[in-house]
This record gives C-alpha cells, structure tokens and sequence, in this order.
C-alpha cells in the first residue's frame, strides 16, 4: 500500500470514528454536563436584572416569571428598577424566527431547563435546533456554561443601590432608543410598500439563486404555510430575475418509516409542504433547491 493509499485510509477510519463517537453519545443534549463557568455580568445589579434586561423586548413578562418561579408583578418591578419602560405587546414571530437571538442572549444566564422553559419548547427541539440550525451550537463556542438555577430573590439593599446607579446611567444614555417598539417580524406584510423590479432577460438562461433574509434555516418544511417563501416574495424574485431559491433541509428527515433511517415520524409531512412549495414556486418559474449538508451524524438507535 503506497503511503498516499494509507493517508486515505486513515482519514476515512479517523471521520467514521468521530461520526460512531457521536452517535453512540448518550447526552441529549450538547455540553449538558459542562462545567465552564458563564461569562460573569457583574455589570448589572444582579443576574436576575440581566436576565429581565436582556429578554423585556422579546419574551412575556409572564413567560420570565414562569422561567425563573416569580410572578408577572415582581418582573415588572425588576424591569421598573432599571428604568426600563412598560412592555408592550411580544411579537409571535420571536417564537420560531427570532429564537436564535432568545437563546443566545440566555446562553451564560440559564442552564437548560430553564431554556426549555423559556423558550417554550422540548428538549428534542432544541437539540435539533442546536445541531441542525446552520451550526448553532458551534456559534455558540461549542459549550453551554454552567450557570445554575436562577430563580426570584427579592433584591437587597445593595442591589437596589446598584439599580438606582444603573437607572441613571440608562437615563443618561437614552434607554427609550434601546427599547423602542418596532416590529421586527413584518417581513411579509412590507414587501407590498416596496418598488417593483424589473426582470433582466438576459439572465434567463442562467441560475440565479437565492435564499430569502428572513426565511427559517433550521426546518422550515415543518411549517405547513411555508411562511418562509411566501407568494409575494416569489412574484417580486421573479420580477428582478430570479429563478430558483434554495432551503436548508437534513436528508434523514425526508425518509419515511421503512425506509433505510426508519426514524423520521415527520417524513411525510415535509415532504407534502416540499411539494407545496415546489408548486408555488413554480407558477413564477422558480426552481427549488435543497441544501444537504451530509453525511450526518446518526443517533444512537440506529445502530
């Protein structure tokens, strides 16, 4: 065997090994056990002011209390404590199309039921999403920190002094422009206020592909509207030239039961909307693409 021979086969039994190790891995979910200490935030008067600071534009005042076993009056006295101003109404879209922001402003401040609380999801859920979602856990540094359970302590003496120097500051600094009411989730609804394009035939003949700023990366085929590529947005494509847009979608996922994987319940249905938005892409001329990031990592029952 030549030498470049057994360079090829070492890197092949070295990947295969990495992709056993993981599957055969028994953490539901990554870095679970961890023991890193969080990034500290000392800066605010407590970890509880943090958490409400970081979430008052994004999760429910209720959904906070929920989180950290307080009630709706108590988060809405910390929120008071910092100079932050009455909450309005939160936005559906934080739920599916902004969790990314939810989680990461969390990431150093709950350990991960009290992510699953917060983000009103199932551990499965956010597996999937910490390892399908364009590599979120990666982005998030490969680790969840230790941070311990947060819960509601009425603040001392000390902390409310440091609340009353931070309530200074956010006035000195203008803390209305940091928590203004703007809705973030009107993607679909605006496009109709925007010019139309004019298509460049000389593209024609040519792929011009896309993939929509706002559209879902980790599994947007579970979306039975397909909310991601609605009509308006591929009539407008289709006005400037494009011809095909492209999704992100794991293989195994597409695979009914009885098949090779026999481990996706959800087949069937990611498939019909695959479908429908193949269909609705089509009457703009517009080809759809899928993105397949394998080989993937199996679990371990399919071993």
């Amino acid at each position: 065997m030549s030498i470049r021979e057994t360079i090829g086969l070492v890197s092949i039994l070295l990947f295969f090994s990495i992709i056993c190790a993981r599957a055969d891995s028994n953490i539901s979910l990554p870095g679970q056990n961890g023991n890193r200490p969080a990034v500290d935030c000392s800066y605010f008067p407590s970890r509880l002011h943090a958490f409400v600071f970081r979430n008052w534009t994004c999760v429910s005042a209720s959904r906070l209390a929920q989180t950290v076993g307080g009630t709706e009056e108590q988060i809405r006295s910390i929120a008071a404590q910092l100079g932050l101003p009455e909450q309005g109404s939160i936005e559906e879209g934080w739920k599916d199309k902004g969790y990314i922001t939810v989680l990461r402003r969390n990431w150093h401040l709950l350990d991960y039921p009290q992510l699953l609380t917060l983000l009103g999801i199932s551990p499965e859920e956010l597996e999937f999403r910490l390892m399908n979602d364009d590599f979120l856990y990666i982005k998030l540094g490969s680790v969840k920190p230790k941070c311990g359970e947060l819960r509601y302590v009425e603040p001392d003496g000390r902390t409310l002094e440091k609340c009353s120097e931070f309530k200074k500051l956010m006035m000195k600094e203008g803390v209305g422009r940091l928590f203004e009411g703007v809705e973030r989730f009107r993607f679909n609804e605006e496009m109709s206020l925007m010019p139309e394009g004019e298509a460049n035939s000389a593209k024609e003949r040519n792929i011009v592909m896309v993939h929509p700023y706002f559209s879902e990366y980790g599994d947007c085929l579970m979306d039975d509207e397909i909310s991601s590529y609605p009509e308006e947005l591929l009539r407008r494509y289709r006005s400037i030239g494009v011809n095909a847009v492209w999704l992100h979608v794991v293989l195994r996922n597409l695979v009914e039961n009885g098949g090779v994987y026999d481990d996706s319940q959800d087949a069937g249905r990611r498939i019909k909307n695959l479908n429908k938005l193949i269909s609705r892409a089509e009457k703009y001329g517009i080809k759809v693409f899928l993105y397949l990031n394998e080989p993937r990592a199996m679990p371990p029952k399919f071993f």
